[in-house]
Order: C-alpha cells, then structure tokens, then sequence
C-alpha cells in the first residue's frame, strides 16, 4: 500500500497497531494505533551497518503536518542519521 495525502485521511483502525510505509522515503512511515490515532514516525539506524543504534520517532501528527512536510522533516532525520547524529538525542539536548 503506497501512502499517499488522500490515504492518510482516510484510513481507519482495524483493531490492531500498523504501520503503512512511504514508497518515497524509506524510513517513513504512518503508524494507526488500534484506538485510531494515527502519527507520522521515522525508523533509521545511527550511521549504518548491522549492530548501528536503531531509532524510532514520532514525527508528528496528521492534524498537525501534511504528508509532504512529514516527508521533508523525515530526510533531514535520515540524513543526520547516516552521518552519526542521533536525532532524538539532538532535540532532547534542546
């Protein structure tokens, strides 16, 4: 299932948590809890290889960010990830 602005909008709960990924940027995602709340999230490694930190984040919520301004803040996150800087750990330093 691709995401896409009008599938944000529409997809409902199915009773359990998922995760519908970006076909555009890999890492991003649009997670629907059970209850139906739904929020964007990014999931990358901090550099890369396979014992590299992995992280998951919440970008934001869907009332709060459209899916193409989810998609910007997501490749900055990426792009610091791949260099070394956990980007959870720089916003918490803030």
């Amino acid at each position: 299932m691709k995401l896409l602005a009008s599938l944000v909008s529409s997809i409902k709960a199915t009773g359990t948590d998922f995760v519908v990924w970006d076909h555009q940027v890999r890492g991003l995602g649009l997670r629907v809890r059970a209850s139906g709340g739904k929020s964007f999230i990014i999931k990358a490694r901090v550099v890369s290889g396979r014992h590299a930190k992995q992280i998951l984040s919440t970008l934001g919520k869907p009332d709060a960010m459209t899916l193409d301004e989810a998609r910007a803040k997501a490749r900055v996150m990426l792009l610091e990830a791949a260099t070394g800087i956990e980007p959870v750990a720089k916003v918490r330093a803030v």
